[in-house]
């Protein structure tokens, strides 16, 4: 005994932490058994951070689904009325004549008729 009683001393001033490490044995089998977890969760970090900053961003575009859906498939017709804008803008300026030309077809058709008339 003499010869281990270093030893000895150090095992008695070592028992707390002995203890400690026996209690929290289980626990640190879990962690030992889930470590391949870890390690991928810590690997996929950046991405996990990137999509939490990303959450609001992505929430709104969630809500905004069915419109995004609508408008895509409006699209065509959309290109469509963008090609004829210009014209559209043409017939929008010359709406007041096109008007005054309307209300006054009947009594051009009587004037047509008249000048065919006396041809």
């Amino acid at each position: 005994m003499h010869q281990n009683a270093p030893e000895c001393t150090r095992m008695r001033q070592n028992a707390p932490e002995c203890t400690r490490m026996h209690q929290n044995a289980p626990e640190c089998t879990r962690m030992h058994q889930n470590a391949p977890e870890c390690t991928r969760m810590h690997l996929n970090a950046p991405e996990c951070t990137r999509m939490h900053q990303n959450a609001p961003k992505c929430t709104i575009m969630h809500q905004n689904a069915p419109e995004c859906t609508r408008m895509h498939q409006n699209a065509p017709e959309c290109t469509r009325m963008h090609q004829n804008a210009p014209e559209c803008t043409r017939m929008h300026q010359n709406a007041p004549e096109c008007t005054r030309m309307h209300q006054n077809a009947p009594e051009c058709s009587i004037s047509l008729l008249i000048v065919h008339v006396i041809a």
